[in-house]
């Protein structure tokens, strides 16, 4: 006998009846203005004139002897407000990586934070995540080999396409997923994902896959269970709990996958301010609220809606895990989901419609009363870390 919706939400395996602090509207709240759908500006600061230049400039000139023995400087891939990074040539191999430098000077105040990333980076091997091969401490200055990701970042090629089809966001999501569950099994925390950070290169069914990238903000989970309260992240991407300052664990990393999946699916990320500012994009990443707008989510699949809405959920304990997320049949089939599952998910996405209601001011009240002051949490300046992308041009 085939269960009905209903029926199967209440005893669902994959744990779709485990759901959503963090609900799911059609349209726009009454009496607020329209917020604008486009891709969040890019956050790292890049200098496009210079990124792709074959032109070696002051430091590719000088490299310390031991790498201008080992490596020929080809051109610069990325800009970033810390570190620079090349492609080069190993002079015998002739093989091609990245090399990532992080000059003294930009070094200085950030020393903790940058033998943090290195080493993460000498613990972990994964194929979703950038591989460091080597790494150099001279003269007070970093370097680092890196494979090299010949498909440009996730972030240019929406800028590009404006949205993918689910089964290649599903596809994506499911690299990501992976990469993040490896790294939480290993009790290690990204806390940065977003689409700068999402390598892309063409796999061998000729479809796109991705790399993790950029460990800069990567730290490990406290042995004693404790949660990190280290304020950081990007604020599009960052969750609830950061900004309530509540402490956070690994879910972090699973609150930015939501976003980007969403991101993915219609060319825009679900918390953006309409007034330009950050506290209003604060205050609703805080409420939790997720819109399906019409018309760009009314071809999108239930299935994705409600994956979306247990990733992007302002419970901790009810938001899924990276592990979940592998499990769930959206991301198992990449898209292609059993017509019962889609008729569960319809009945799961609707039955939060209608539970939804307006939030009170006094509500805003308190959650604007739990939060300091993030006007740099952009640059991550709480956690006096440093920030680095590859370039459009890392192609």
């Amino acid at each position: 006998m085939v269960k009905s919706s209903t029926e199967r939400n209440r005893d669902d395996p994959l744990k779709y009846k485990r759901l959503y602090s963090g609900g799911a509207r059609r349209g726009g709240r009454r009496g607020v203005a329209s917020r604008p759908r486009v891709m969040p500006a890019r956050n790292e600061s890049l200098r496009e004139d210079r990124c792709g230049s074959v032109v070696p400039d002051e430091l590719a000139r000088n490299l310390p002897t031991e790498l201008d023995e080992k490596f020929s400087v080809l051109r610069l891939l990325g800009d970033g407000n810390t570190a620079l990074v090349y492609e080069v040539m190993d002079r015998s191999s002739q093989e091609h990586s990245a090399l990532k430098v992080i000059a003294r000077d930009s070094a200085v105040g950030k020393v903790a934070l940058i033998e943090s990333e290195l080493a993460i980076m000498k613990k972990i091997e994964h194929p979703y995540i950038v591989k460091m091969f080597e790494e150099w401490t001279i003269d007070g200055a970093y370097y680092l080999s890196l494979e090299l990701v010949e498909g440009g970042d996730l972030f240019e090629h929406l800028c590009v396409v404006r949205r993918l089809a689910e089964r290649q966001a599903a596809r994506l999501t499911k690299g990501l997923v992976q990469a993040l569950s490896y790294l939480h099994d290993n009790s290690i925390v990204h806390r940065d994902v977003k689409p700068e950070n999402l390598l892309l290169y063409t796999g061998s069914h000729g479809e796109f896959e991705l790399k993790l990238a950029d460990f800069g903000l990567a730290t490990e989970l406290p042995e004693d269970g404790g949660k990190l309260t280290t304020i950081c992240g990007t604020p599009t991407y960052v969750a609830s709990e950061v900004i309530l300052e509540t402490g956070y664990d690994e879910k972090v990393d699973v609150w930015a996958t939501g976003v980007i999946l969403y991101v993915m699916l219609c060319g825009f990320p679900p918390f953006q301010s309409s007034d330009g500012t950050q506290d209003d994009l604060f205050a609703q990443i805080m409420r939790g609220r997720v819109n399906f707008p019409s018309p760009s989510w009314d071809k999108i699949s239930a299935s994705a809606k409600a994956l979306i809405l247990l990733l992007v959920n302002t419970d901790k304990e009810e938001r899924f895990s990276a592990q979940d997320v592998l499990d769930n049949q959206w991301i198992k089939t990449l898209s292609d989901v059993p017509s019962d599952f889609e008729s569960m998910a319809e009945f799961i996405v609707e039955s939060r419609i209608d539970a939804d209601v307006d939030v009170e001011e006094t509500d805003r009240e308190y959650y604007m009363s739990r939060r300091t002051s993030m006007d740099e949490l952009s640059e991550s300046g709480r956690a006096d870390s440093y920030e680095f992308t590859f370039s459009r041009n890392y192609s």
